[in-house]
């Protein structure tokens, strides 16, 4: 197994009380390589059953922080008919543009930022997986978020007094307060 060698200078540098950290650094080594060759894999699979319209431009490579480590994703670039530039591999995995981290990697950044401040949840990241997004980039995230969420917000609102449309969480959200009232005259006996 020649990862081994790794995880004893591993042990030998930082000595028997470092052994998981070792171990850590040798698995998320290994989960790294097994990405990108998934990934390789899988932007290969899409370029023989792409579309007929699509046309090759050539090859470009995103870095992403994942939680095994950098991922360094040779993805091919594509133009349409239209003249529009996709990159099939990142419409399949849903991943975004001008973001430097996976989806798990972003949703546990925006779920830590929710609770503590920004350098705070770069740090907890960091010591769960060993490394992570800067809390800037945390930051840019949320704010990338916040936006998105802000415009959702502004079309609910034009659509329910402009068009008169409900916006589509309002069964949901009248079931849930329906359910708190019958709680509430329940305990109260007045049911």
């Amino acid at each position: 197994m020649e990862d081994c060698s790794a995880l004893f200078e591993g042990v030998e540098r930082q000595g028997f009380s470092g052994w998981e950290e070792a171990i850590r650094r040798v698995v998320n080594n290994y989960g790294c390589r097994l990405s990108e060759t998934f990934f390789e894999r899988v932007d290969s699979y899409l370029a023989k059953t792409r579309e007929k319209g699509l046309r090759l431009i050539g090859f470009r490579v995103k870095t992403m922080i994942s939680k095994h480590g950098q991922l360094n994703i040779k993805r091919r670039l594509y133009r349409d008919k239209e003249g529009n530039y996709r990159f099939l591999l990142d419409d399949a995995l849903g991943l975004m543009k001008r973001r430097a981290m996976t989806p798990a990697v972003a949703s546990y950044a925006a779920a830590l930022s929710a609770y503590v401040p920004f350098r705070v949840a770069e740090d907890l990241i960091n010591r769960a997986f060993g490394w992570g997004p800067s809390h800037q980039s945390i930051h840019n995230l949320v704010g990338r978020v916040g936006e998105a969420e802000l415009d959702t917000e502004e079309l609910e609102r034009l659509n329910l007094f402009e068009l008169g449309e409900l916006p589509k969480s309002q069964g949901k959200e009248a079931q849930a307060i329906n359910r708190s009232r019958r709680k509430r005259c329940c305990s109260a006996g007045q049911l």
